[in-house]
């Protein structure tokens, strides 16, 4: 067959909403501008008016300022900034080719994101993996897919199987010979290669990466698809999709637990009426005062009964000096629900593999100005909360391990659950120790907590508010990925 080269690729933004004059200016700067680039090849036969993009892990199009095309080769240049796992992709004719970016930093160069079956095959084995693990894109690390430093991960696990007989050989052979029939003359708008019902909506696992209505199309034209390969016409999506299910399932896109660090994430209820532990209301006020453009900031430092003592963690922790380090109630660095009162921050602190060294931390809230001192803002003078960095589950019934977070819940001002000293709660002396059960909920205080659900029915999302009952699961944030290292 006779290769026609691309006569463009424009970007689906300035076909819906920039006119005619953005789409001729696309790409002309009077200067320089700083970008993350991306380039590659968008390799196929025939010639189509191509709709490229650039989609964020949550399937957003990203807006890039320049988009050029020569012969075969694109170039998109996106606003200087850092992106993670993106995917290049481009409508031609049946066929809607992606080709993943784990990581493109500022100011810097992507090459070699290839629209062709290669880098299709492995986009459709990753998203097929997070369809049936629930992990996704977005909060993939991209390192652990795909390590700068070392080159190891998924993605070279993934292209070396291409390389030999097995599988996922087997999977490129049928993506190949799809896309040698994805005429990208026909125009048509029910293509073959297209995530249903629509790639934005995330993949769909009941749903074939292959079109059946254009197989038994592509039949009907006596243009038919032999994707198996046994020269037979393919009519049923059944083949492609057990495959793709069976491959998928040999891989981790989200890498491999880093067995000597943590996910740490407090998050904090400030709103009015929430139970202490002792189930008493509770005024946040008490000793705080509060003033317009006051926000909530968390401070902590290395506990003195801590077996692991290291500066780099109280510097991160923000060393015992009060209203640095501002929470989050808007949806954003791992807040789930912007604007409910309830904030939260994250860290990544280092763990001893064996469980035996023990990390423990001292910590509290404030609501304060940034950079105000103790007075006016903390909780309560005197005291502090304290955690024990213990990983209590849900446990795996196959690993023995736990979800890789310790997410604790608190609610401002309550003396009465991991108060050290001076502790308000009935049950106990008023000092709480490392091992304390004061609630009698089977764990002690100073640990990660099991939450409340919302109600019998939800799906796990913790009750906020309420530190008087004991919970009933241990919570893993769903927004918030564990900290993985690229597989060996």
């Amino acid at each position: 067959m006779r290769k026609l080269l691309p006569i463009g690729i424009v970007t689906l933004a300035a076909l819906t909403g920039c006119g005619l004059e953005s789409l001729f200016n696309l790409g002309h700067q009077a200067y320089p501008r700083p970008a993350s680039k991306i380039s590659g090849t968008a390799a196929w036969q025939g010639a189509a008016p191509y709709q490229f993009q650039v989609v964020d892990g949550n399937g957003k199009a990203l807006e890039p300022f320049s988009l050029t095309v020569s012969g075969e080769s694109y170039l998109v240049q996106l606003p200087s900034s850092n992106y993670s796992m993106v995917r290049a992709q481009a409508r031609a004719g049946h066929l809607l080719l992606r080709a993943l970016v784990p990581f493109v930093g500022p100011e810097s160069s992507v090459t070699g994101v290839n629209l062709d079956a290669r880098g299709m095959t492995e986009t459709l084995i990753v998203e097929a993996n997070l369809s049936a693990t629930g992990h996704k894109l977005a909060l993939l690390n991209a390192s652990a897919y795909d390590d700068p430093a070392t080159g190891d991960g998924t993605r070279k696990k993934i292209r070396a199987d291409f390389d030999v007989a097995g599988p996922t050989q087997d999977l490129l052979r049928m993506v190949e010979r799809i896309i040698a029939k994805g005429d990208p003359l026909s125009g048509d708008a029910d293509p073959g290669f297209f995530l249903a019902p629509a790639l934005d909506a995330g993949f769909n696992v009941t749903a074939s990466p292959v079109s059946v209505a254009w197989l038994v199309k592509q039949d009907a034209v006596g243009n038919g698809v032999d994707y198996t390969g046994d020269g037979v016409t393919d009519l049923t999506t059944t083949a492609f999709d057990t495959l793709l299910g069976q491959v998928a399932g040999l891989y981790k896109p989200e890498g491999c637990p880093d067995d000597s660090r943590i996910r740490l994430v407090f998050t904090v209820d400030f709103n009015q009426g929430c139970l202490s532990g002792s189930c008493g209301p509770l005024n946040r006020f008490l000793w705080t005062t509060d003033k317009p453009g006051k926000q909530m900031f968390f401070v902590g430092w290395v506990h003195k009964d801590s077996d692991i003592q290291d500066p780099a963690i109280g510097a991160m922790l923000g060393n015992s000096v009060p209203n640095q380090l501002q929470m989050y109630d808007d949806g954003t660095n791992g807040d789930e629900v912007a604007g409910d009162g309830v904030y939260t921050i994250y860290f990544d602190v280092p763990r001893d593999p064996t469980g035996v060294e023990k990390l423990r931390i001292g910590y509290k809230y404030t609501w304060g100005f940034k950079g105000q001192q103790w007075t006016g803002s903390e909780e309560w003078p005197g005291n502090s909360r304290i955690i024990q960095v213990d990983d209590m589950g849900p446990i795996d019934p196959i690993t023995g391990k736990g979800d890789g977070f310790v997410y604790r819940r608190d609610v401002y001002q309550d003396e009465a659950s991991n108060k050290d000293l001076s502790n308000l709660n009935p049950k106990g002396n008023g000092t709480l120790g490392w091992d304390t059960d004061l609630r009698g909920c089977g764990i002690p205080e100073a640990r990660e907590q099991m939450v409340e659900r919302v109600s019998p029915t939800d799906p796990g999302i913790p009750s906020p508010g309420n530190m008087c009952t004991c919970g009933t699961h241990f919570y893993t944030p769903p927004n918030l990925a564990t900290i993985n290292v690229a597989c060996k």
